[in-house]
């Protein structure tokens, strides 16, 4: 079921209606369209649904969803009075947006990668404008208003309530956060039981790093070639994050030679898609440049087989579905750290900018207004047995960007550069 948008108008009715669940608002959306009938509703965002045979619907639906920034409350009033008007763009906005991290789960705990970071909660990020709808777009960031105190300075990380086996993850990224002193962002996947079940990093980088980092941690007895068949630099081929002869955790990483796949680079060109396939028999990785996006993504066939090199291939002496089962999604923005913190010294860049990463990061608000994720589309696809395609999937995850949200199925799918001597967290999980 496709939800559909005519020129809406938003009337919110009164909250004291007695409806199914606490903390429930009534929205009742009318429009001029002919049309005779409507049809909308999104079990997976638990938005409840109507058919009403008139011009004329019912939502209703948690009323986080409308805890807006404080610049955005002269939009809306979030208490509601009979006679409060959403704006029909940004109303639509907001339901897709929830949508979207109605998948995801809030982490709060704390960093397991020893980050000067406080992990909020959804409500509290809300509130502080760590997440809103940018034109239509999710926007994950971190508080760049306040000298950090605590723990860390405030961010957000996110996990999927779901878990995969296979499949292939496509990101449209309009921005990420990277390349400033002190930061350690990442968009991986990873199993519950770590290393055993196994990581792969994405999108990664520290410090001032210009070029994305690709990486696998395993448990022992995975390794990977260099075949010529990925256009990227291997920098450690064990996986083991106890290999000998590599730097505790370091993995088998892989390095972007261009500077437009991470950071300030890849910001300036509009961003980018980044494309994950993980079969039985190889991980590969791809980026395209705002731009270069290969048709059957866009309509939503994707086929890897016609993508050409990808910018990193992890295969060789590995079997991979021993090595990584039962993958979540994870977003996240930590500081300092097992791997920023610890390289702090080796940027002379950062490191004239203060002693320490952590004196840094606290004490320099401003420095992270550029450190957000700022997401098209999120999509996770199950091959259809074809050897390399992915067509004829279903659809998991999209963001406010597009239009089409997974509304009454459950998705098919269940299935300058990183210095040399990097150190790597002891662990993500």
């Amino acid at each position: 079921m496709t939800m559909l948008r005519p020129p809406w108008h938003v009337t919110a009715v009164s909250p004291a209606e007695p409806l199914v669940e606490t903390h429930v608002q009534a929205v009742t959306l009318t429009t001029s369209s002919p049309k005779s009938s409507w049809r909308c509703g999104d079990r997976a965002a638990d938005v409840r649904h109507e058919h009403i045979m008139s011009p004329s619907f019912r939502f209703e639906m948690p009323t986080s969803l409308f805890e807006l920034p404080t610049e955005r409350k002269e939009q809306l009033d979030r208490h509601f009075g009979d006679h409060a008007i959403l704006d029909s763009d940004l109303f639509w906005a907001l339901a897709q947006a929830h949508a979207f991290f109605s998948f995801f789960t809030f982490f709060t705990a704390a960093d397991p990668t020893n980050g000067y970071v406080h992990y909020v909660d959804q409500g509290t990020a809300q509130n502080t404008g760590l997440l809103s709808v940018v034109n239509n777009q999710v926007h994950i960031g971190v508080d760049s208003n306040n000298v950090a105190t605590g723990s860390g300075r405030n961010s957000v990380r996110i996990t999927s309530n779901k878990s995969y086996n296979h499949g292939t993850f496509i990101l449209d990224l309009a921005h990420m956060p990277g390349g400033v002193c002190g930061t350690w962002p990442a968009y991986w996947i990873v199993g519950p039981d770590w290393p055993n079940q196994g990581e792969i990093d994405i999108i990664e980088g520290v410090n001032d790093q210009t070029n994305n980092a690709m990486t696998l941690h395993t448990s022992d007895g995975c390794t990977i070639v260099d075949s010529n068949a990925f256009t990227g630099t291997l920098a450690t081929s064990n996986c083991y994050i106890n290999a000998p002869g590599q730097a505790a955790n370091a993995g088998c990483d892989i390095q972007s030679q261009d500077t437009r796949s991470y950071g300030a680079g890849f910001n300036a060109n509009g961003g980018g898609v980044i494309a994950t396939e993980w079969t039985s028999d190889v991980i590969n990785i791809w980026f395209f440049p705002r731009g270069t996006t290969p048709a059957d993504i866009s309509n939503g066939v994707p086929n890897p087989a016609t993508w050409g090199a990808p910018v990193a291939q992890f295969e060789g002496s590995c079997d991979i579905d021993s090595h990584f089962q039962n993958q979540q999604i994870v977003f996240d923005t930590t500081f300092c750290g097992d791997w920023a913190g610890a390289v702090w010294s080796n940027s002379a860049k950062c490191a004239a900018l203060a002693p320490t990463c952590q004196s840094y990061v606290q004490n320099n608000p401003g420095a992270f207004a550029d450190m957000y994720w700022l997401i098209n589309s999120l999509k996770v696809y199950q091959s259809n047995g074809a050897s390399n395609a992915a067509t004829a999937a279903h659809q998991l995850l999209e963001s406010a960007k597009n239009e089409t949200l997974p509304l009454s199925s459950e998705p098919l799918a269940m299935g300058g550069s990183v210095p040399a001597s990097k150190r790597r967290r002891a662990g993500r999980r």
